[in-house]
Formats: C-alpha cells, sequence, structure tokens
C-alpha cells in the first residue's frame, strides 16, 4: 500500500527515531475529560536508565509550504502543555531562519530530506505494517464496529500514553491488550 505524502514521512521519523531506542507511536489523540483536543504526529517515549525517562513529542509537515514557523511555534506549546523533554519538528523546509528559529525556541529540526536519505528508499517501511495498512486490515472485518470497535480500542490506548498519568494509562492499555487477546482466541481468522 503507497502511503500519502504526509503519512509517508510520519513513518519514517517513527521509524528514525524507534531506531533510537525510542517507543514511537504515530497519530496519537491527546484528550481531556474524553473531548479530542488535538493530535500529536509521533508521541515518543524512552528510558535510558531506572531514573531517567524521555517524553518527546514530533510534529511532521511534508509539504511545499510547512509554515514551518507555525509548527515550530506550536511544537514548542505542546511541549510545554504536555510536560515534555522534547519537542520535534519534521519538516521539507530547509531555510536558515528556519533553523535558527527553532534552536532559539529550543525545539529540535529534522528535515524530511535527511529522514528520506536516512532511510535508503522504502526498504524500512516494508518491515511491518504501517497504521494506515493496520486499519485497512482491521476494516476489512466487517464486524469490526459491533464487536467492541476496533480502531477505537487502538485509539483509546495510544491516547492514553499521553492524555493519562502513568498508572490509569497502563490499566487503559492493559484492557485494549485483554480486549485484542480476547478476539485472537475466539476470531484467529481476522
Amino acid at each position: 500500500m503507497a502511503l500519502a505524502k504526509g503519512a509517508g514521512l510520519e513513518e519514517l521519523a517513527r521509524a528514525y527515531f524507534a531506531r533510537q531506542g525510542f517507543v514511537a507511536i504515530r497519530s496519537v489523540s491527546i484528550q481531556f475529560e474524553e473531548e479530542e483536543v488535538t493530535d500529536v504526529d509521533v508521541w515518543l517515549y524512552g528510558r535510558q536508565g531506572g531514573g531517567v525517562r524521555t517524553r518527546a513529542l514530533v510534529d511532521v509537515k511534508d509539504k511545499k509550504s510547512p509554515k514551518a514557523f507555525e509548527r515550530i511555534m506550536w511544537a514548542r506549546g505542546m511541549q510545554l502543555a504536555l510536560n515534555c523533554d522534547r519537542a520535534v519538528v519534521a519538516t521539507t523546509d530547509t531555510n536558515a531562519k528556519v533553523t535558527r528559529f527553532a534552536h532559539q525556541q529550543k525545539v529540535a529540526l529534522l528535515t524530511a530530506a535527511y529522514l528520506r536519505h536516512w532511510s535508503g528508499g522504502d526498504e524500512i517501511l516494508r518491515e511491518r505494517l504501517s497504521l494506515e495498512e493496520l486499519s485497512s486490515s482491521i476494516q476489512s472485518y466487517a464486524g469490526h464496529k459491533q464487536d467492541g470497535d476496533w480502531l477505537k480500542q487502538i485509539a483509546a490506548a495510544k491516547s492514553a500514553v499521553v492524555s493519562l498519568a502513568p498508572y490509569p494509562a497502563f490499566n487503559r492499555a492493559i484492557a485494549s491488550f485483554r480486549f485484542f487477546a480476547e478476539r485472537a482466541a475466539t476470531r484467529p481468522q481476522h
């Protein structure tokens, strides 16, 4: 399945950080009291040791005019609002002014060209299903909505990682794992 332009760069950014040892989750909804506030293109979580963890967000824009200054401000604001350690913007913009502005705002920049060069083509993206391929596969099962809304279960688990405190997030994720474990036992063909 060929990915759309933006989704492809999001997958590259996810793969890039996953290779660096981060848990990298694409398309995470930020919720407040069960209301969607916004979403993060890629959410990162890393643990270097028992007491050192890193939480970061990545904003990805793969457009001719990516409005990089605006994306840097958005990423910095989200970093502060979510109390993240780092914010990263992956963009097609290579303007030196954008780089200086990002540095001033303490936001890291990754260029789309660097990510594409790093990946060495599409091989890295074939190592696993993309989010779009997984969603398409789930939607091929006609009863996925009536059977507990599989896509909603995945989205809720991803959102909990960002939107809830650690133990409630863990409990929500475990509930989703249980949901899919039960489905795997009773519906192995899906």
